[in-house]
């Protein structure tokens, strides 16, 4: 099914998540149920400290939901995660959360997406486009 999210990197001493990668969902969702996503409640910033040092993943989300003019784009598990309210949304980055409902993640949103485009697994754009464009991975770095 491949991943949503993938621990790219990580600091073995300290277990603490350094890097991550989010595959776009093949599908996107209609304007209709884009305007559905809450945003509430606030991100909570956290970041993600590992019980233990070895990769992960989390299942891939299956619908991309954008608001209007690409301000925040949101993966879903499924659209049904809009049918009740989150519990939470943990920031792990800078304009990165994971958003979990009944304990367990259904999804990722991320702030200002063309930021952090890229092709691949490509470095970043120093200049990314203002209009967006389709990536296959965006990827987002602490060092942005």
């Amino acid at each position: 099914m491949g991943q949503y999210a993938n621990a790219k990197e990580r600091e073995p001493a300290g277990r603490k998540l350094v890097g991550v990668e989010f595959q776009l969902p093949g599908e996107s969702a209609s304007v209709e149920d884009s305007a559905r996503v809450p945003d509430t409640p606030a991100v909570r910033p956290a970041g993600l400290r590992a019980d233990e040092v070895r990769d992960f993943r989390l299942e891939m989300c299956a619908v991309l939901c954008r608001t209007p003019g690409d301000a925040v784009s949101t993966g879903l598990r499924d659209l049904d995660v809009l049918d009740e309210p989150l519990e939470a949304r943990v920031g792990i980055a800078p304009d990165v959360a994971l958003l979990v409902q009944h304990g367990a993640v259904v999804g990722w949103s991320l702030t200002d997406p063309a930021r952090y485009l890229t092709i691949g697994f490509a470095a970043p754009d120093a200049d990314p486009p203002s209009d967006g464009c389709s990536p296959s991975a965006w990827i987002w770095s602490p060092s942005r």
